[in-house]
């Protein structure tokens, strides 16, 4: 469980990400990063000096800065944290909603496509509610299905 820098097809699998959403490349600097693998492969961020020094002792810390994601097969899945930080730079793949359906969204729910912007393109969504981010989810053509909201972490302990 030693945290390392990612591999050149993992960083590519977060630049991916950030440029499905319209994100500027350097939203997420790759030198701040580092996998940590166990079950799955987690990606985190820290200052570098933080990070410069875990990397010369040999312990290996139970947190380290922002957890951005985590890293399934070849493909980059952003934390709701990462999410806070893209929506307000993304230019693409986004989804605004009134406050009647963010309700609905942040309750788990998912939103109908007459209560979304006519010609919404399929696919993964950032979706926020006036400037503020909510969750992801995935557009089909029917529904904004709710992928994960803020509200989960809420909802888990019920």
């Amino acid at each position: 469980m030693r945290l390392r820098l990612p591999t050149d097809e993992e960083w590519a699998a977060c630049a991916a990400t950030l440029s499905h959403y319209g994100c500027p490349p350097d939203t997420l600097s790759r030198e701040a990063l580092r996998v940590r693998e166990g079950r799955y492969r987690e990606v985190f961020s820290g200052s570098l000096a933080v990070l410069a020094a875990v990397d010369a002792c040999s312990c290996i810390p139970l947190s380290l800065g922002r957890k951005e994601g985590e890293l399934r097969a070849d493909s980059f899945l952003p934390s709701l944290e990462l999410g806070t930080v893209l929506y307000p730079v993304a230019t693409r793949n986004t989804v605004a909603l009134d406050a009647p359906r963010a309700t609905l969204f942040l309750y788990g729910r998912d939103v109908f496509r007459e209560h979304l912007p006519v010609g919404l393109p399929l696919g993964r969504k950032l979706v926020g509610a006036r400037g503020a981010f909510l969750g992801f989810g995935i557009y089909n053509g029917r529904t904004l299905a709710n992928i994960i909201d803020k509200g989960a972490y809420v909802r888990q302990f019920e």
